[in-house]
């Protein structure tokens, strides 16, 4: 029974950090603490030189991460990490070794507080935020040179690749590997067949935005 408990316990640690919520351990298990929010939201620390905040509130405008109200680390209180992997204590500061989330115990005179931090890079999440519904419209041509392919430019999108096949005549097969831009004429065609597109957008992190697949039928 007590594995399980353990088991059911990690799971919903797991839950937690992947929605960037923070609760109290009380909230989770029955455990006898005087729990005080007050001393831990708030907490700023930093990772990558990038400003990194923790609490238990969520405010929108900076997409779930709680920024208000920043406090220092006590002189008299001892604080621990559950998982030194995520977080640790140096000089009187608490350091982000890396995004996730970890339990943060502080042992005070008369109460103990503990609290699930959540790390976060504000600013990949408001990078990430700000390419959440873009829309790119893609254009093509079929001439006698071949099919030229033109897409909107959006600056974070610098690279794209590129995969193609015949209709009704197998999978697609990459013709373009990786290139900057975004016009591609592909010369390699036949004038009797049709030929189906798949494109995906690179910026410069590696991630892919894929576009929809297109056909482009014979020329009338």
């Amino acid at each position: 029974m007590k594995s399980f408990k353990g088991f059911l316990k990690n799971c919903v640690i797991m839950f937690l950090v992947a929605v960037l919520t923070t609760v109290t351990v009380s909230e989770l298990v029955l455990a006898a603490l005087a729990v005080e929010d007050s001393d831990l939201v708030g907490l700023k620390i930093e990772l990558s030189s990038k400003n990194i905040y923790v609490g238990d509130k969520v405010d929108l405008k900076t997409y779930g991460v709680y920024k208000k109200g920043t406090i220092e680390l006590k002189d008299g209180v001892r604080y621990e990490f559950g998982n030194k992997k995520v977080f640790t204590i140096d000089d009187k500061k608490l350091v982000a070794v890396r995004t996730g989330g970890a339990y943060l115990t502080a042992s005070y005179k008369d109460k103990t507080v503990t609290k699930l931090l959540v790390a976060q890079d504000l600013k990949a999440l408001e990078n990430k935020q700000d390419k959440i519904g873009i829309q790119v419209k893609l254009i093509w041509r079929r001439e006698a040179k071949g099919i030229e392919l033109q897409w909107d430019k959006v600056g974070f999108l610098k690279f794209y690749t590129i995969s193609r096949r015949v209709v009704g005549e197998g999978n697609y097969k990459t013709i373009v590997e990786k290139a900057e831009g975004n016009l591609f004429l592909d010369k390699d065609i036949a004038s009797d067949k049709e030929y189906e597109y798949h494109v995906v957008l690179i910026d410069d992190n590696g991630t892919k935005y894929p576009l929809n697949d297109f056909k482009v039928p014979l020329d009338h």
